[in-house]
């Protein structure tokens, strides 16, 4: 989908073409469609989730240990969050 989207973005910026936006909206839906149309049949499942590790909290900490506020025992346990998001490719199309 990314590739396709650049390309269009491409398209879009040719210069000496008249309605080039026009021809980049419309190569855009084309293409967004011939690819609706092929993974159609597969009944796949195209959502995954991402996972991540979010250290902003252990940041503060950490701050917060050099500047004294807090001693060096609060780091015992490291306040890392985790962060689960679900995305759905056939869904975006």
């Amino acid at each position: 989908v990314q590739s396709v989207m650049l390309a269009a973005q491409r398209i879009s910026k040719r210069k000496g073409v008249q309605g080039a936006e026009d021809h980049a909206q419309l190569f855009l839906i084309w293409q967004l469609l011939v690819l609706r149309e092929q993974i159609a049949p597969f009944d796949v499942d195209f959502a995954y989730a991402q996972k991540e590790l979010d250290f902003y909290e252990l940041r503060q900490l950490l701050g917060h240990v050099v500047r004294g506020h807090v001693s060096f025992r609060a780091l015992a346990q490291p306040p890392a969050a985790m962060k689960e998001r679900v995305v759905d490719s056939k869904r975006d199309l």
